[in-house]
Order: structure tokens, then C-alpha cells, then sequence
């Protein structure tokens, strides 16, 4: 597995940024900014303009906006869109060009607490909507897929609605996978407003973890959250917004797959998609691994 965090052992003083990683030293000037060379050749040291520079571990010396390379991250190339904190030395990938499954993360909250969570909730907010936006603007515009997820994408939807936007702007031949609970579609006018923006190939993917809710409001530790998910579904449907359902497989709910295929099957055949996925036991799944 490919590592897309590190640090770099140099640091230098400046605010946080997000850039898109060049070999080519004789990118057109007015790029430069946006961009982070990665030095194969210690003489590129000396072109200008590039918002910040990668020297490998065993280069010279150099001073400026400069980081070392961490080993870790030595499948960067270009293309790929990186964040970097030039203070604390900090470095982690947001995009890989040669990827097919890259996802942006716009926010770590979210509303429901489900038991599996592989990647729980930190406290704080954390709306990440600049800093996704600013990514799409340095993505290839020939990826042909690109997963936006959270927490709960919809806590922030002025944010997730920009973003949608902007992926069609900038990316109108790639196809946008939203992952979202629903439960904020509850609302007939924020599924009117997703689908006002008239992205060609979005799908939303909702979690249905049972056919009972209690069950399935067990496993998000929210009440309500199947009733509300289930609304949302109707609304984005009825909206014409395409739709997947996602069942996270475990022991509370294994044993309900085939009333839970029937449900899908009677009340929500208009799905395009269903996903049965396996358990990542990370996080609260890890947590709760004798349960589930």
C-alpha cells in the first residue's frame, strides 16, 4: 500500500498551500505558482517561480522554499496534487495522476456515529471546501472518476454544492462518485439544488446497512437515520439524481442480506448500482471487533 502522508526533514516559513508536483523545470512561468517541482537534477535548483521545491534525500544543499523528499513519497510524479505545511515540514497526496480511485475528503464530521466507522469523526470544524476546490483546479482533466467522501459530505452543503459545480467546470468528462448517508436529501430543496448544477455523471451512494430500521438505526447510532436516508433516496431519485446503495457486511446484519436484497428489490429497484462491501477494521470497527 502506497503511503500519502510524510514529513520532510527541512521545513521553511511559509503558510500552507496546495500544488500540483512537475519534473519539468521549463513549466511556462505564469504555472509555476501553482506547482512543486521535484528535483531529479540538483542544477534545477536554480529555476524560479515554482511555488516550492522536492530535493531528494541525498541532493545538495539549498536554501528557499525547499523540502526534502521523504522516501515514503518517492512514487510522486507528475501530476499528482499534493498539500504541504512548508513549517512543519508536512507533506500528503490528494490526488494521484496514475491513480483510478482518488478520492477528496471534505470534511471529517458527520451525523451519524456507525458502529463500523473505519474513519470516526475528530472533534473541531474542519470544512475542507477551499482546499478541494483549489484541487480539482490542478487535477488532469482526463481522470475519469472522482470519489468525493467525508464524514458527511452534506453537513457542509453550500461547500459540496461549490464543489460540484467546480468538477464540472473542471473536470466535465469525469465521473463524480458522492458517498453520503442521505440524510440531509431529506430536504426536497437540497436535492433540487444538487441537481440544478446538472453534473453529467454524478451518482450519490447511500448506506442501507438493514430492511428493519432499528437495525439499521443501531448500526449508525442515530434514530431516525434509516427513515431519513430512505427519504433522501426518494428525493434524489425523484430529482433525477442517480443513485447507488452500499451495504457494509457484518454480524449484526449478515444475517439479514436476503430481506434486505428484497427490500432494495421492491422499494428501491431504481437504484443503478448495489454495492455489498467487506468490513475495513480501522477505527471503531477495530474498536468493536468482538460485536461485529
Amino acid at each position: 500500500m502506497l503511503c500519502l502522508h510524510a514529513v520532510s526533514k527541512r521545513t521553511y516559513d511559509a503558510p500552507p498551500f496546495v500544488g500540483r508536483v512537475s519534473t519539468n523545470s521549463k513549466r511556462p512561468v505564469p504555472l509555476r505558482d501553482r506547482e512543486v517541482l521535484l528535483c531529479t537534477d540538483p542544477s534545477s535548483m536554480q529555476v524560479t517561480g515554482f511555488r516550492a521545491c522536492l530535493l531528494g534525500q541525498h541532493q545538495g544543499r539549498a536554501d528557499g522554499a525547499v523540502l526534502n523528499l521523504p522516501p515514503a513519497l518517492s512514487h510522486l510524479s507528475d501530476g499528482d496534487v499534493i498539500k504541504v505545511h512548508p513549517r512543519a515540514g508536512d507533506i500528503r497526496v490528494l490526488y494521484r495522476r496514475a491513480s483510478d480511485s482518488n478520492t477528496l475528503l471534505l470534511t471529517e464530521q458527520c451525523n451519524c456515529a456507525w458502529i463500523m466507522c473505519c474513519q470516526p469523526p475528530k472533534p473541531g470544524d474542519d470544512d475542507r471546501t477551499e482546499e478541494v476546490l483549489q484541487t480539482i483546479e490542478l487535477i488532469h482533466p482526463a481522470t475519469n472518476e472522482l470519489g468525493l467522501s467525508g464524514g458527511e459530505p452534506t453537513l457542509y452543503p453550500d461547500g459540496l454544492l461549490r464543489v460540484i459545480q467546480k468538477a464540472k467546470s473542471y473536470l466535465p468528462m469525469s465521473a463524480l462518485h458522492l458517498l453520503s448517508n442521505a440524510r440531509e436529501f431529506k430536504h426536497l430543496r437540497f436535492a433540487e439544488r444538487l441537481v440544478s448544477i446538472r453534473h453529467p455523471e454524478l451518482v450519490v451512494g447511500v448506506p442501507i446497512h438493514a430492511d428493519i430500521a432499528d437495525l439499521h438505526d443501531w448500526i449508525a447510532q442515530r434514530r431516525g437515520a434509516f427513515d431519513e436516508a430512505i427519504l433522501g433516496l426518494m428525493n434524489l431519485r425523484r430529482c433525477g439524481v442517480r443513485v447507488e446503495v452500499r451495504v457494509v457486511v457484518h454480524r449484526l446484519n449478515a444475517g439479514r442480506l436476503v430481506p434486505l436484497s428484497h427490500f432494495i428489490g421492491r422499494n428501491l429497484a431504481f437504484c443503478t448500482h448495489v454495492a455489498i462491501m467487506g468490513m475495513e477494521v480501522h477505527g471503531w470497527a477495530l474498536a468493536q471487533r468482538q460485536q461485529l
